[in-house]
């Protein structure tokens, strides 16, 4: 217990944890609506000891943090997504599919603008085979 939490405050946040539990425990909530259910056990619970309803924060409020730090998001053999942590050979295609533009990817999380989309490993690769095959080089006209 903090200096600032007295044993009241305690025992009502404890008593919040113990009725959200079994809330949760004995209905099948998707955890997208958790927040919600937690959000109001606390309402009722606050309306019945004579408390005022706190006004939650808007999402806009909300900072989120890259799932990973910047500096290990791009490995030789995959890029990690600073959205959600998965691994891609092609950032561009999965930010796509979260409905986010390369521009606003690297705006959002303050990264540079030369910031690769494609993993090294799998842009140099790609680039031998273009190579071998004769790709960007002038032809002669016969």
């Amino acid at each position: 217990m903090t200096d600032h939490q007295t044993a009241s405050e305690t025992s009502e946040r404890f008593e919040l944890l113990e009725m959200t539990t079994t809330i949760v425990a004995s209905q099948q909530i998707h955890a997208a609506d958790l927040p919600g259910t937690v959000r109001a056990v606390f309402d009722v619970l606050s309306s019945l000891a004579g408390y005022e309803a706190v006004e939650a924060a808007p999402a806009d409020d909300l900072v989120q943090l890259p799932a990973v730090p910047v500096g290990k998001s791009i490995t030789p053999d995959y890029l990690i997504s600073l959205e959600d942590g998965t691994h891609h050979k092609l950032l561009k295609r999965h930010l796509s599919a979260i409905g986010l533009t390369p521009d606003q990817y690297i705006n959002k999380w303050g990264l540079p603008h030369d910031y690769p989309m494609v993993a090294p490993n799998y842009s140099a690769h790609r680039r031998e085979l273009a190579v071998s095959r004769g790709l960007g080089k002038k032809r002669f006209a016969a």
